[in-house]
C-alpha cells in the first residue's frame, strides 16, 4: 500500500476512514510505504509495485481514462475536502499576488471540474456523485 499521507504525523500506520454512500469503514494497514511526494506514490502505482490510496483525480485523471489506472475500492475513498490557494498575510498585500492568487484559484476549480467531467464520462455519472456526496 503506497500513500503519500497518515492519519496524523506522528502516527507510521495507515488508518484512515473511507466513506461510501453515507457508510463509514475503518482502513488499515502495516504494510506500507509512505512517500513525501503524491507524484512518487503514483508513480508506484503506474509500475505495479503495489496499491495507491487517495490519488487526487486532477493527477490520475489520464490514466484511468487510458486503462493504466483502474480504481479497485468501488467507490470508498477518503471524505472529499476543500481545495485552498493561501499564502503569507504579509504577501497578501502585494497586488500582483493577490490578482495570481486569484487567477490560479479559478483555474484550479476549472480544471478539478473538468476532471470530475472526465471521470464521470470514463467511470459514469453514478460514480462521480458517490464520490461528490462524501
Amino acid at each position: 500500500v503506497y500513500t503519500n499521507l497518515y492519519a496524523n504525523r506522528y502516527d507510521f500506520e495507515v488508518k484512515f476512514r473511507l466513506v461510501r454512500k453515507g457508510e463509514s469503514w475503518p482502513l488499515q494497514s502495516k504494510n506500507n510505504i509512505r512517500f513525501s511526494n503524491v507524484l512518487m506514490v503514483h508513480k508506484a502505482a503506474l509500475e505495479g509495485d503495489g496499491i495507491a490510496l487517495c490519488l487526487p483525480i486532477i493527477l490520475i485523471i489520464k490514466d484511468l481514462e487510458e486503462g493504466r489506472l483502474v480504481p479497485i475500492l468501488d467507490g470508498w475513498h477518503r471524505p472529499s475536502h476543500q481545495n485552498y490557494v493561501a499564502c503569507k498575510k504579509e504577501d497578501w498585500k502585494n497586488k500582483t499576488l493577490r490578482s495570481f492568487s486569484d487567477w490560479w484559484a479559478k483555474r484550479l476549480n476549472s480544471y478539478e471540474k473538468e476532471c470530475e467531467n472526465r471521470l464521470a464520462r470514463h467511470l459514469g455519472r453514478d460514480y462521480l456523485l458517490t464520490l461528490l456526496k462524501n
